[in-house]
């Protein structure tokens, strides 16, 4: 080969080689840019109103002494209508974080798991329908149940994921925060 030839194959070498590093670069950025944006305020709330709903229900789960914990996946599973995948996430998360999710949302539990429904092998045990106080969890979760009964009637045609009624009681609290106020103070009147 000549040395023209060389030094030609060189050059069309090393320009390809700064096209790369130049898209590598750009890519870069890119994936930069994509972590440095926050998901919406909107997403972000639900996700959280539903940590804490899985959480507190988990504490209460435990306190009721219906099942090792090592187990309760399952009752998350089907308490909330989960995959079992993701009510396993959340036991590892809750295992792996105990003390933290403790501080967080195992003191302040205000409901109960009804341990009346250990009669039978495959009941699931389920918040206590008569609430103490009706703020916090147990409103919300009142609330949360109100929302998919009437999405239920909406939507006949299929069933319901837990995400969807979530975020729909989440904009509906967002959008009418009074309404769901009296929808709270309500409950107290309620025998």
């Amino acid at each position: 080969m000549s040395h023209a030839f060389i030094e030609q194959d060189l050059s069309a070498i090393i320009s390809l080689r700064n096209k790369m590093q130049e898209t590598l670069d750009n890519l870069k950025w890119i994936i930069d840019d994509a972590s440095l944006k926050e998901p919406r305020d909107a997403e972000r709330e639900l996700r959280e109103a539903e940590r804490e709903s899985v959480f507190r229900y988990m504490f209460d789960l435990q306190k009721s002494g219906v099942t090792n914990m090592l187990g309760s996946d399952r009752y998350v599973q089907r308490h909330f209508g989960f995959p079992l995948e993701k009510a396993e996430k959340y036991l590892n998360e809750y295992l792996e974080n105990y003390n933290g999710l403790y501080l967080k949302y195992g003191t302040l539990g205000n409901s109960e798991i009804s341990q009346s429904n250990q009669q039978s092998s495959n009941a699931f045990p389920v918040a206590n329908t008569t609430p103490k106080k009706t703020t916090g969890i147990i409103g919300w979760n009142a609330y949360k149940n109100a929302i998919r009964i009437q999405m239920a009637a909406e939507f006949t045609d299929r069933k319901l994921k837990y995400e969807e009624v979530q975020k729909r009681a989440v904009e509906s609290k967002a959008a009418d925060p009074a309404g769901y106020k009296a929808f709270c103070e309500s409950l107290n009147t309620t025998t």
